[in-house]
């Protein structure tokens, strides 16, 4: 019996002896394992980073670049910098292509590149415009354009102001027209403003207009003065009393002729005008005299002519 029971004590201690082992081993890889993932979160804490703007779905060429759209761009801020590109567009650089032309097709999680956009607004305008409508530039001055304070989307009414017989007349033209560009600038943050020294001020204001709507403004700026009143993009409210087309052509008819008729019926000056009048006395009463008094003409015989021919010109004696 006792050497049965020394047996399984011997059996007993080696199974306790290989847990004890297992658990140390385990808590020696536990230990391994902590060390090697805390020294790998430590030199990724130390890589040094950069943040590039990316596109956050799938972005068709030709689109408008909004950086500030969350649901178009997103920020990446996880790039090492050893892989740093030179032609990647920064967050710090959102301003400036605000407002560009996207050149190429992105796809989601593409870096947004200067090489994949289009920043000088000059060459932008067209894309902007929707099938059927026009661009019309019209000149303006800080009184019409509200001290230069109107913005490229800003939605603006036209007021048309002339003369009508003595009095002034002043009516609405236009309702809820959106600015695409004021001067050169198609966004109020524009690149293209910024690097060419563009100030506040600006000559003139480029509208979204439909064809039917060119002719009814350009008729206007001949015959009067147009005046932009600024509106807030959301009010819907429209009134019916606006100006036609046929209103307009006929109001410019009527003063051209008024301008026409007071051009003829100008007076000179009374010493011009007396020296005018009796000059013109003088020739009446010449012309009453000859017609008084004809003078008879003789009778003389024509002379036979003779065509005298040098060359290839002739002439009568």
């Amino acid at each position: 019996m006792k050497t049965i029971n020394r047996v399984k004590i011997k059996k007993l201690n080696k199974n306790v002896l290989a847990l004890i082992v297992s658990i140390v081993l385990a808590l020696l890889c536990a230990f391994l394992l902590k060390f090697i993932v805390d020294k790998k979160i430590a030199n990724s804490l130390d890589t040094e980073t950069v943040s590039y703007i990316v596109a956050n779905s799938d972005l068709a060429s030709g689109t408008v670049v909004n950086p500030f759209d969350e649901a178009s761009f997103a920020i990446r801020s996880d790039i090492p910098a050893e892989f740093a590109q030179s032609t990647a567009i920064t967050p710090e650089q959102a301003d400036s292509i605000d407002g560009a032309l996207l050149l190429s097709d992105l796809k989601r999680g593409d870096i947004l590149t200067w090489q994949s956009i289009d920043t000088d607004e000059r060459r932008q305008l067209a894309s902007r415009l929707l099938p059927g409508r026009r661009a019309l530039t019209i000149p303006v001055d800080d009184q019409s354009s509200i001290s230069s304070m109107l913005n490229p989307n800003d939605h603006i009414d036209l007021i048309l102001t002339y003369q009508k017989l003595g009095n002034v007349i002043a009516a609405p033209l236009m309702q809820n027209v959106r600015v695409l560009a004021t001067g050169d600038s198609l966004s109020v943050n524009g690149s293209y403003a910024q690097d060419a020294g563009y100030n506040d001020g600006y000559s003139t204001i480029t509208l979204d207009l439909n064809i039917d709507d060119v002719s009814r403004v350009t008729t206007a700026l001949e015959l009067g003065r147009l005046s932009a009143v600024l509106r807030n993009p959301n009010d819907m409210s429209y009134t019916t009393n606006i100006v036609s087309l046929e209103t307009l052509q006929r109001e410019l008819s009527l003063k051209t002729f008024t301008e026409q008729d007071n051009i003829s019926n100008e007076r000179l000056p009374n010493t011009e005008l007396d020296d005018y009048l009796d000059r013109i006395d003088g020739i009446q009463d010449r012309s009453v005299a000859i017609l008084e008094s004809p003078i008879a003409q003789p009778n003389v015989p024509r002379k036979p002519s003779i065509d005298v021919v040098y060359g290839n010109r002739s002439t009568n004696n």
